[in-house]
């Protein structure tokens, strides 16, 4: 209901509990695929080497580019003074896709690598990532 208010479509706004019911719902969702006899995310991890290399590519590509909006303002990258970022406006399709679309893609595109790269569990389980938390 809150992108609907965003984008215009209906006066609701909603309380920021219920903004963050999505991202649980999300969370258990993919808690239980990780619980389940056959397991969804075992075909992304048994892909071939050269497939699932492009696949972790693509994943951190959504990740540094779409996860580094800092706002979305048609003005500015990092600040209202700057020029406005070559990458973000190709990133966005010129600012089509809106903010809060592409930092959940790459909120979902971190889960998801994390849960099924082995390098970046192990950099992830390291005694450096672990300290800080």
């Amino acid at each position: 209901m809150d992108y609907l208010g965003y984008l215009n479509l209906v006066s609701y706004k909603v309380s920021r509990p219920i903004k963050c019911m999505p991202y649980f719902i999300l969370g258990v969702m993919f808690s239980d695929m990780e619980n389940m006899v056959d397991r969804p995310l075992d075909r992304i991890r048994n892909l071939p080497w050269p497939l699932k290399y492009l696949f972790n590519t693509i994943l951190l590509t959504f990740i540094a580019i779409w996860g580094g909006q800092v706002h979305d303002n048609p003005k500015g990258c990092m600040t209202l003074y700057d020029d406005r970022c070559w990458l973000h406006e190709m990133a966005s399709i010129n600012g089509f896709l809106p903010l809060r679309f592409t930092l959940n893609i790459s909120a979902i595109s971190a889960i998801v690598i994390a849960l099924t790269s082995p390098v970046c569990q192990w950099v992830l389980s390291s005694a450096i990532m672990q300290f800080l938390g």
